[in-house]
């Protein structure tokens, strides 16, 4: 049924998400002429309802078709992951209207949606990373020939067992490095030449890693996707690797995602232990990587900050305070920097998952939960938490998020929960007091029938929690280096005292239990594997999405994970398989 709506608040109580981001100044101008006539700008994905109306600017519209177009740009200016964004269309049946719409709406001061007005966001849309899936034997000549991104083959093609490079003597050849990289076995460590060495003793391995995750960030700021993605790879495989790296000819043959042009900086790393240039990082790296890393900031935002010439939070606080009463998660995001920063080992992931079992008991014994994301994968140690719920033989989700909500207060009031990142009407009255402590510590005005409350049902969840001084767990977790404020921001931070567990990140997930299989598989992850997985299927004919494989718009499994690889002619990949950069190397065909 169409949408109608004509007195003067045109759009009171509706709420919009803009596409591809804020930022846009068409969209930033018709955001001010929605909330003057009524409607709200939801500023955050978390804070997405089914309710909510996406509008996408019409740049990246075609008018014939109603669909996307510049699919790239779309992509690059999103500020949400493209596959997050489809699922949240897919599973809430979202509304999606054009910027241009919009604006004859508010012209006609007539508020109407039919269907002929949406646009097609489709979720079988190919990613620009994810062009070429194809046959895994198909897709060998082509690793060996993508030279540029570094690696063999692109993110999201399956790279077989990988040919062997013959090198002769030391002689490599430099596959595509930039021109601000100069790379050389000739070249002599001199003035211009970064020294990476923090002491004579470091591990081999360490020295890469340290490399490897500084290129990763480089090149992720800059918005090179492929670039970012090899080192990333790179630097999975240099952690899991269970040998001493002696050579880049040695890391290339052996290591699966080390290409020629990385394995040649890996022999200038342990020739000299330098790297040319590496840490000649520019301002805005280091401005938008600071910035990006606070929790609800994001990468479009940070680099919005950094153009405005905003040197830190409390510049941001000082020239533009409604970025942070409006969006008040980056607050708590602020506050707990350096905490959330720290790496988390399993055995302390045990014990969060432990306390939470003791209290889910007590809510609803019937409901299940697993840890998820690296965990699951084999990881040493984790950024934060994943965790997922679902009940047998329940598919009301509403029912998990009633079990949810129930959870959360009664962690919050044992002190276990430290944030609710959102928030119910009832966990807002909880944690109103923590947050008017961060506004007023911050100088903002809290105003306590602000918009803070998304919504009674909320399926996914995003905390701040620290296990309690009785269970606290003191571990030295290797190559961690927490992050630290500006010392302009320090005034905001809230940091554990001695003898106590940091606080950490840790999220709540929901599924449907006839999904179980088709979710275990989204929040397995990791993203790559999942972004692959699902143009696989897309080639054979079938669509999958965390609810299900399906083909001809008719669903075929969902419970069952192994079947889904089954119907796929995949052999089963088991989780620790599925690592970052490694789960190629486990994803076979079925013969």
């Amino acid at each position: 049924m169409p949408l109608a709506v004509t007195w003067l608040m045109l759009f009171e109580g509706l709420k919009f998400f803009l596409l591809p981001n804020a930022t846009i100044a068409s969209l930033g101008f018709l955001s001010k002429v929605i909330e003057n006539k009524g409607g709200e700008i939801v500023s955050h994905v978390d804070a997405l309802e089914g309710s909510t109306i996406f509008i996408i600017s019409d740049s990246f519209i075609d008018s014939s078709t109603r669909k996307l177009t510049q699919l790239d740009f779309f992509q690059k200016e999103l500020e949400v992951d493209f596959d997050k964004l489809r699922d949240i269309i897919d599973e809430n049946n979202i509304k999606c209207i054009s910027s241009g719409f919009i604006t004859g709406c508010i012209k006609a001061n007539k508020f109407q949606i039919n269907d002929s007005d949406l646009i097609e966001i489709s979720t079988d849309f190919v990613s620009s990373s994810s062009e070429s899936a194809g046959s895994i034997e198909k897709n060998i000549s082509a690793n060996e020939s993508q030279e540029e991104t570094d690696i063999e083959g692109s993110s999201d093609i399956i790279a077989m067992p990988k040919k062997k490079v013959k090198l002769n003597g030391s002689e490599m050849k430099v596959d595509n490095l930039d021109a601000s990289e100069p790379v050389s076995n000739n070249d002599t460590p001199g003035m211009h030449v970064t020294d990476l060495i923090a002491s004579p003793s470091r591990a081999k391995n360490a020295l890469l890693l340290d490399a490897m995750s500084r290129l990763y960030q480089k090149y992720e700021t800059k918005g090179d996707k492929f670039r970012a993605k090899s080192y990333k790879f790179a630097k999975t495989s240099i952690e899991q690797c269970p040998f001493v790296i002696e050579s880049g000819k040695q890391a290339q043959e052996e290591l699966q995602t080390i290409g020629p042009s990385i394995a040649k900086k890996i022999q200038t790393i342990l020739d000299f232990g330098t790297l040319p240039g590496l840490t000649d990082t520019s301002e805005l790296e280091t401005k938008v990587d600071y910035f990006k890393t606070c929790h609800g900031v994001g990468p479009h935002r940070a680099k919005r900050w950094h153009l405005l010439r905003y040197e830190s939070f409390s510049d941001v606080l000082r020239k533009a305070p409604e970025e942070m009463s409006n969006d008040w998660p980056i607050l708590f995001g602020w506050s707990y920097f350096e905490e959330w920063s720290k790496r988390i080992t399993r055995k302390e992931c045990n014990v969060h998952l432990e306390i939470i079992k003791e209290e889910l008991e007590r809510v609803d014994p019937s409901v299940e939960v697993e840890i998820q994301g690296s965990y699951i994968r084999g990881a040493s140690t984790c950024g934060d938490i994943d965790l997922l719920f679902f009940k047998p033989n329940c598919d009301d989700m509403n029912e998990i998020a009633t079990i949810f909500e129930s959870l959360a207060c009664n962690l919050f009031r044992k002190g276990f929960i430290q944030c609710c990142l959102q928030l119910t009407p009832a966990l807002y009255e909880l944690q109103k007091y923590k947050i008017k402590e961060r506004f007023e510590k911050a100088g903002l005005k809290f105003l306590e029938k602000g918009n803070f409350a998304s919504s009674k049902y909320i399926k996914t969840f995003y905390f701040g929690v620290k296990i309690p001084i009785s269970r606290y767990i003191c571990e030295t977790v290797e190559n961690d280096t927490p992050l630290s404020l500006l010392p302009d921001d320090k005034f905001m931070a809230i940091n554990s005292g001695k003898g106590e567990n940091p606080c950490r990140r840790l999220d709540f997930f929901s599924c449907k239990w006839s999904e179980l299989g088709a979710a275990r598989i989204q929040w397995t992850g990791p993203t790559d594997f999942n972004r692959w997985i699902r143009v696989y299927a897309a080639q054979k004919g079938f669509r999958l999405t965390q609810h299900g494989l399906s083909k001809d718009g008719k669903l075929i499994e969902s419970f069952d994970e192994k079947r889904i690889f089954e119907l796929l002619d995949l052999e089963y990949t088991p989780r620790h398989l599925r690592a970052q950069g490694l789960w190629k190397k486990g994803v076979k065909e079925r013969t």
